[in-house]
């Protein structure tokens, strides 16, 4: 909030809890109860906190001199928030899985201040509100956060590239360590080598312990992918310390602590001034079928993640990296209906820290 005229003394801030207008979500309208707790600062100082009520607002009340915007100055009003716990058998319990919100003022009806020296309610032409609502939230017990190589920390990649078994790629997924811990069912791909000469079999994916946790070892399919000549492969986990077949199978990362995978292929035919380039593909699109009900980890009888299938990459924009943040508490290592990956909690990376909300994440690249 900044003052041109004179120094302004706040009256009062109205904080709004509304619909995020996220596509994969719930179809809840009380978005009050997904938060606990609601905490203005001004700095670090904190000012007032309060629960929002089923209005779906509150209204913070200050007194005269309470907080002056300095004229020719501002103050950065933070709002931060407790948001409610979920249960995993019931929506509003308080709060309910996959809720999307947003939180803010509200404009400047949300926001009343007044002259020191005029004494005057600012109104009118004479306020402006520019924006100060957050981005959409989407409610869930953890999330995931994805680091991925750089050429200052390969996180375990080759660095040059050879002939033979090399580590292609190397990335890190970290549990949140507030939440809970976070499951992994599906990674996905692309690899483009810049010789004709080139090619790459048994792509794989290796956990810290020198596993293969990918369910197969494949030959990358070979698409025109946005008018190169690149390839892609996606994998479903296959846990080593889990018999459950190979589309039952999630990896476990504990809250708190994180895992990193590394992508490993046989390069053959590689030469000198040759590169092989390699992307962690992320997710675009936010849909599937209907949250909390059919967003299983794999597609059966046309509900759940559907693999992607290739092609241009504005096709592969939805099922490349799925998750959960197993708010149910199941079993990952149960059989059938008794694992995690049945039960309707699975989502894509679409909003995960680190994909950047887009397919193709940063590449990264090996030089011969």
């Amino acid at each position: 909030m900044s003052a041109q005229y004179e120094d302004l003394t706040l009256n009062k801030l109205i904080v709004y809890a509304g619909n995020g207008s996220y596509a994969f979500d719930t179809e809840e309208t009380d978005y009050y109860n997904d938060i606990a707790n609601v905490s203005l600062y001004d700095g670090t100082t904190l000012l007032k906190s309060a629960s929002i009520p089923s209005t779906g607002y509150y209204t913070f009340e200050f007194d005269v001199n309470e907080l002056t915007i300095p004229k020719n100055s501002s103050k950065t009003i933070t709002i931060k928030a407790d948001m409610s716990t979920i249960d995993p058998e019931t929506d509003d319990a308080p709060g309910t899985a996959n809720s999307d919100l947003m939180i803010g003022f509200g404009g400047t009806d949300g926001v009343k201040t007044t002259g020191v020296s005029s004494n005057t309610e600012v109104t009118g032409t004479n306020e402006d509100y520019r924006s100060s609502t957050s981005s959409a939230m989407v409610l869930k017990v953890s999330k995931p956060v994805v680091t991925l190589p750089t050429s200052s920390d390969s996180l375990g990649a080759a660095t040059t590239l050879a002939n033979g078994s090399v580590v292609l790629y190397a990335y890190k997924v970290t549990a949140d360590a507030s939440g809970g811990d976070v499951l992994l069912y599906r990674n996905t791909f692309v690899v483009a080598t810049s010789g004709t000469g080139m090619s790459i079999t048994n792509l794989r994916i290796v956990d810290e312990d020198g596993n293969t946790i990918s369910h197969n070892t494949s030959v990358p399919t070979p698409y025109d992918i946005d008018g190169n000549n690149q390839y892609w492969d996606t994998f479903t986990f296959d846990n080593p310390d889990v018999s459950n077949g190979d589309v039952g199978e999630a990896i476990k990362i504990a809250a708190g602590t994180s895992k990193t995978f590394r992508l490993y292929g046989t390069v053959a035919g590689a030469s000198t001034g040759e590169n092989f380039t390699t992307f962690l593909v992320g997710d675009t699109a936010s849909t599937s079928h209907e949250v909390n009900v059919h967003n299983f980890a794999l597609a059966t009888s046309s509900v759940g993640w559907v693999a992607p299938t290739g092609g241009d990459l504005s096709n592969m924009n939805y099922g490349n990296f799925i998750w959960s943040d197993n708010y149910k508490n199941d079993s990952i290592s149960g059989t059938g209906a008794n694992n995690a990956t049945t039960s309707a909690q699975w989502y894509n990376g679409h909003l995960v820290s680190g994909l950047g909300n887009v397919v193709s994440t940063t590449a990264y690249t090996i030089g011969y």
